[in-house]
């Protein structure tokens, strides 16, 4: 349901519009356009037209302010430009453009944060709960708002990617950002946050959703911000170009990296402890390795067994790397297995990379030397060798 903006408001909007017959220089427009501006800022209205036709006007308004001979006249082209997005607005704010949010049934709710290197989302679905974790694509450059509204664009892609949020369904946005949170219930434009305000505004009518938005302290929002500046100090990784070293060797391409996240991958398809961007699922341990032909694991000591269990039990090909330790634990296990491949390494701090991702606690760490096998189960698949 939609609700038309108070005729004061229309008024106020129409006698900013005014007449622009007798505006043609730039010290005119640009004083103008900043009045237009400043007004639909205050104006509450949340529809995705009127925000693209908001940045539309905004350009041209950093169009006619970058203009150096502030007494020629305007060209024809930025004149046309103007009338014509003025003649849209005179037109539209007419129309309804409020969205009514008192009929909302919101069945999904996502609690977001953002830090300067992360974001954090927590959804909770009936009695489901899903954890989100991702990493900020410019941290220096983003202030706290746009990161906030980031972190809420990152989320909603992933769950409509995940069909975790389905078509007709309304949100409920909960966010520690009082900024965010007044966008879709006061139906505010906040320019520096059109960017990436538009795209989720894309997303909600493609798919006929809608939301609204409440507000969280930032100390109550404990498990968003937890995940939005997690570092995995479970995942351990070889240097990139040992792998290639390993897979030319051994004539072996795998197709999934299990126990990796977005900061730390061999290869494109990943599984990661928590859900991120470009992670095929999440949880190794809980998923069907049976699809794939070859799998990579360089799994934490804790699992290691666990691993090897699983690899027999789901008849996949696996690319290891193990700890040679005097007393092989996993040998009752890897016995029952055809070992195709193996290559001895050098100790593990020489050939594994400890970055932001990857951070180890003391115990985490082997002792000793490491080496790379290649298990088969009775019955492997056809691989790539």
């Amino acid at each position: 349901m939609l609700a038309s903006l108070s005729q004061k408001r229309m008024d106020s909007i129409k006698a900013s519009i005014g007449s622009w017959s007798d505006i043609n220089k730039p010290n005119q427009a640009s004083r103008r356009l900043s009045s237009f501006m400043e007004l639909l800022q205050a104006t509450h209205f949340f529809n995705l037209q009127a925000l693209v036709r908001a940045r539309k006007m905004n350009q041209i308004k950093e169009r006619v302010l970058f203009i150096r001979d502030r007494e020629r006249k305007l060209s024809a082209e930025v004149m046309n430009l103007t009338r014509q997005e003025l003649h849209w607005w005179r037109k539209t704010i007419q129309l309804p453009m409020q969205a009514n949010l008192n009929f909302i049934n919101p069945l999904i709710t996502i609690i977001t944060d953002a830090s300067p290197f992360g974001y954090g989302a927590e959804i909770r679905h009936q009695n489901q709960k899903l954890e989100i974790h991702g990493e900020q694509d410019l941290p220096i450059i983003l202030s706290q708002n746009k990161r906030e509204l980031k972190a809420v664009f990152k989320t909603q892609q992933i769950t409509f990617k995940r069909k975790i949020l389905a078509q007709n369904q309304d949100v409920n946005l909960i966010s520690p950002s009082t900024t965010v949170v007044a966008i879709p219930n006061k139906h505010t434009i906040t320019l520096s946050l059109l960017k990436i305000l538009i795209p989720i505004m894309q997303n909600l009518e493609k798919n006929k959703c809608r939301i609204r938005s409440n507000h969280i302290s930032g100390v109550d929002n404990i498990r968003a911000e937890e995940l939005s500046r997690f570092k995995d100090s479970s995942i351990l990784q070889l240097q990139p170009e040992l792998f290639k070293e390993i897979c030319l060797e051994f004539r072996i391409i795998p197709e999934v990296d299990f126990f990796a996240s977005i900061k730390n991958q061999q290869i494109t398809s990943i599984f990661s402890r928590i859900l991120e961007v470009k992670s095929e699922r999440v949880d190794a341990m809980m998923q069907d390795w049976s699809q794939y032909k070859i799998v990579y694991s360089f799994s934490p000591p804790i699992v290691i067994m666990e691993v090897s269990y699983k690899i027999k039990r789901d008849k996949v090909t696996a690319l290891m790397i193990l700890p040679q330790w005097s007393a092989q634990i996993s040998i009752s296990v890897l016995q029952s297995m055809k070992i195709t491949h193996r290559r001895s390494l050098s100790c593990f701090q020489l050939i594994s990379i400890i970055g932001l991702a990857v951070k180890l606690s003391g115990n985490q760490i082997f002792q000793g030397q490491v080496k790379a096998i290649v298990v088969a189960p009775e019955n492997p698949k056809q691989s790539q060798y």
